[in-house]
């Protein structure tokens, strides 16, 4: 298997492929857009969707269907 540099399990292809699936079906299309997603939920810099650990994998795609589910991106920050 392979790992982070920091010594974590790597997010399988599998994972990778439905992250990219799922960003699809909200609209998140462009490249930088949904690495930029995928940095905002792993709470760190992402240049390569291969570069999500299997349980940041995890995260961005809970973080894609809630976004589905409620048509809002919920990385973004609400203003009262």
């Amino acid at each position: 298997m392979s790992l982070t540099v920091d010594g974590l399990p790597r997010a399988s292809s599998k994972q990778v492929g439905l992250v990219v699936a799922r960003m699809r079906r909200v609209g998140l299309t462009d490249r930088d857009a949904g690495l930029a997603f995928c940095a905002r939920v792993a709470c760190r810099p992402i240049s390569s969707r291969s570069e999500l650990t299997a349980d940041e994998a995890s995260w961005v795609l809970t973080a894609l269907d809630t976004w589905h589910r409620d048509g809002v991106d919920p990385t973004q920050q609400v203003s009262a």
